[in-house]
């Protein structure tokens, strides 16, 4: 397994398994999914909790899938993701994932999460899914 760390963040990645450690790594995978660059055939595992707190000022955090859906797999490992802030009033589709298609997210837990976001589409884990 690679370490989301170790991957340059202009890399396409289109199959493998790569691991999260921290929420650096984490809003790594939000800026590169939103960016298109995560292949359906794409699995990422969390390696121990994440604490999202540095993300907790202003809207908070990027949600992964936002101009682009999450389309791979996402394994919490029985881990939870913890202090999630996202403030976006206007913004529909906010969550820990924005949007994801198709995707397979299992095994995460979240803790403290305080998501405002537009009319429709927003919850903790995922604001909309397919």
């Amino acid at each position: 397994m690679t370490t989301l760390a170790s991957v340059d963040e202009t890399t396409s990645l289109t199959s493998g398994t790569y691991s999260i450690s921290t929420a650096e790594e984490l809003s790594k995978l939000a800026a590169m999914t939103n960016n298109g660059l995560i292949g359906e055939n794409t699995e990422f595992v969390l390696a121990n909790d994440i604490d999202l707190s540095a993300y907790s000022t202003g809207e908070g955090w990027t949600p992964i899938g936002t101009s682009n859906q999450f389309t791979a797999t996402f394994d919490g490992n029985g881990h939870v993701v913890s202090n999630l802030y996202i403030y976006r009033p206007n913004d529909n589709n906010q969550g820990l994932f924005g949007r994801a298609w198709y995707a397979d997210i299992k095994n995460v837990g979240l803790e403290n999460a305080d998501v405002t976001g537009g009319e429709s589409n927003v919850g903790g884990l995922m604001g909309a899914g397919v």
